[in-house]
């Protein structure tokens, strides 16, 4: 089978405006992501410049870095016509320059489904296609030309170093790539892994030259002004027929780019899987259908490869494995992915890391047991989703011990001052590092302090008792779960505001309510087994729409807060502290639209709102990963995404509403 035999069942093509080619700064906002599955990537932007430090045509997962690697940053592409013209098709940012000017001859670039550029250059129309082959192992570039010959000159740039350092010309590196037919390999240091390009019909020309001072304007934003200096052993010098693709293959391992249209259709039949899974969410109503199918396929950006159990990235630019963010998301990443085998084999990674009835908050970052098991809600966020998995057939009881392992700990207390007091509700603190997802520090101190009982960490703690009752097999430990729910239902009175008409958000050690308006409260009339009902519940959902809610996410705190900051960007520190002051997130309208729809019994009128707020969701925005949602936006208009720009649990958080609102029009929401 061909390219032009398969019949694509994909989303439509995602397009960036061709009138922005005309501002190569304003085009570089929008960014791509192509992940390996194995904690690694290729990113870069529409313009083919690198914006970030994380950008890279091959940046790999490396355990013993603690980091991912970039190792090879980029090529430098020059097509040379059958007259000898040359056209160069790169775009660098260099100090006070941009060079070479590549954008000046691009005429598009879209997700179709994945990275494709068009540029005219002169009488020739060449095409580049960027795709990860999970198959194949590798990055395949492929070039087509419309008519007639060229050449294609093609010289690699390695960085060598980690996604958090910048690079600077040294004698320490290798100066020469190992070369045969077909094939040339490049191991920049003694202790980083080999770069293999693997070729059809080419010539490698050694030639050694480094490359200073490459710009990162997104790390200029943040605070960061150095430069980076790429090193290349050589240029590859490769064929442009019409009609015969040359392809130009990237990965840590030699690939079969004869084998490129097989590779192609598998990928593209794994894409259009995908895709139908989307689409069956919601089969009746045209745009949500594609809306589904989008959502699937940026699913797929945070799931191993089949058949593994590898940590990858839960956010781009960060490229950790935040487990908060993981336990959210998976239930919902699995449910539209098809993917529940690997989803499980994470949390059975998660599950032996727990110590003393805590879990890691990020894995792979190089943190001591002592820092890195900080956080009250994560074991609680790890029970429901071994919850969500075992209500959907999957056998989870492997995990029953280390569920029981967690309450325990939580009733007869652990580190960081969490146990449960008195009346039955769960507290946290004092501790030195901020212990819910509010977790933001400014010069080693927390932005938002939150010691005491959280409206959130409680309605977790409510659910999971109950979500453990139902897995547990014991009459005796059922019903002791079931009376520690009761009295925790009983004591989260002590939560409401009468004169707001919300929850408040935090109960210190005195009693004294934190009564600002977050999102938080959601979570208590949203969850499988919610601990808010009613009138209640109905007057807290206003709350948040009237004043939470914005297209594009949920406000992390109401406009009328002491602290509200509704900024974004600017240096990274400051953005870092401010995103929990008023800044937007998506993934809240998960939670809202389920709490929205059930305090208004699934009605057409509700399911009609939750429909806009999806779509309006995902309108195009002025910069983001293509294809993908942020972790945040910015609380005021035009909400200018922030934070990690591709995030698990924000597409999550939309296929929860998505998945409510089906449910809803079904007549099955629960």
């Amino acid at each position: 089978m061909t390219m032009t035999d398969w019949q694509l069942a994909l989303p439509p093509l995602t397009d960036v405006p061709a009138e922005l080619f005309a501002n190569p700064t304003a085009a570089a906002r929008f960014e791509w992501i192509e992940p390996d599955g194995d904690g690694g990537w290729a990113a870069g932007t529409a313009v083919g410049a690198n914006t970030r430090r994380e950008h890279g045509l091959l940046v790999v997962a490396r355990a013993d870095f603690g980091d991912r690697f970039v190792l090879l940053s980029r090529f430098e592409e020059v097509v040379i016509a059958a007259d000898g013209e040359r056209y160069a098709l790169g775009c660098n940012f260099y100090p006070g320059a941009i060079h070479p000017e590549g954008y000046r001859a691009l005429t598009g670039f879209s997700l179709d489904p994945w990275p494709v550029w068009r540029y005219r250059l002169g009488d020739l129309e060449v095409v580049r296609e960027v795709f990860r082959s999970r198959r194949a192992g590798a990055l395949l570039v492929r070039y087509r030309i419309d008519s007639g010959e060229a050449l294609l000159e093609t010289r690699p740039l390695f960085a060598g170093r980690g996604t958090r350092s910048v690079a600077a010309a040294n004698d320490l590196i290798s100066f020469t790539a190992e070369s045969s037919e077909g094939l040339v390999a490049y191991r920049p240091y003694d202790d980083a892994p080999a770069a293999v390009l693997t070729f059809g019909e080419g010539e490698w020309e050694p030639a050694a030259e480094w490359f200073y001072r490459t710009v990162y304007p997104r790390e200029e934003e943040a605070g960061d002004t150095r430069t980076d200096d790429l090193f290349s052993p050589g240029v590859l010098h490769l064929p442009l027929r019409e009609g015969v693709p040359t392809t130009l293959a990237c990965g840590i391992r030699p690939a079969r780019v004869g084998r490129i249209d097989r590779r192609m259709n598998e990928e593209l039949a794994r894409r259009e899987t995908l895709a139908a899974r989307g689409r069956a969410l919601a089969v009746d109503d045209a745009p949500m259908s594609e809306l589904a199918a989008r959502l699937a396929c940026a699913a797929d950006a945070f799931m191993p490869r089949s058949g593994t159990a590898v940590p990858v990235a839960t956010g781009f630019p960060s490229g950790g494995f935040h487990v908060r963010d993981a336990l959210v998301a998976l239930p919902w990443l699995a449910r539209i992915t098809g993917r529940s085998e690997e989803c499980l084999g994470l949390l059975r990674v998660l599950a032996g890391r727990l110590l003393d009835g805590l879990l890691p908050d990020v894995l792979g970052d190089g943190k001591s047991d002592a820092d890195e098991r900080a956080s009250v809600d994560v074991p609680l966020w790890f029970i429901e989703a071994i919850a969500a998995f075992g209500a959907r057939g999957h056998d989870v009881a492997r995990f029953w011990p280390a569920v029981q392992a967690i309450l325990d700990a939580y009733v007869a207390g652990t580190t960081h001052g969490i146990g449960v007091d008195a009346e039955g509700l769960l507290r946290h603190g004092p501790s030195a590092r901020p212990l819910t997802w509010m977790d933001a520090e400014l010069q080693g101190q927390p932005v938002t302090p939150r010691t005491g009982r959280a409206v959130e960490v409680n309605a977790l703690w409510h659910n999971a008792l109950l979500r453990a009752s139902a897995l547990s097999e014991a009459g005796s430990r059922a019903a002791e779960l079931n009376e520690r729910a009761a009295a925790c239902r009983d004591a989260f009175a002590a939560f409401w505001c009468p004169e707001a008409g919300w929850l408040a958000d935090t109960i210190d050690a005195t009693g004294r309510q934190d009564r600002s308006l977050r999102p938080n409260q959601l979570l208590a009339l949203s969850l499988p087994h919610p601990i808010l009902t009613g009138e209640q519940a109905r007057t807290v959902v206003q709350a948040v729409e009237s004043f939470l809610l914005v297209p594009a996410g949920v406000r992390s705190l109401a406009p009328s807060g002491h602290a509200y900051d509704g900024r974004c960007g600017g240096p990274r520190a400051a953005s870092e502290a401010r995103r929990h002051l008023g800044a937007a997130w998506p993934f809240w309208i998960g939670p809202f639209a389920r709490a929205y729809l059930r305090v208004h019994d699934g009605d057409a009128p509700a399911r009609r709102r939750i429909r806009d707020v999806l779509l309006r969701a995902v309108e195009p925005s002025a910069a983001g990963v293509v294809g993908h949602l942020p972790e945040r936006v910015c609380a005021e208009p035009p909400h200018r995404p922030d934070g990690n720009l591709a995030s698990a649990w924000s597409t999550a958080g939309l296929i929860e509403a998505m998945v409510a609102l089906t449910d809803a029009s079904r007549g099955r929401l629960s």
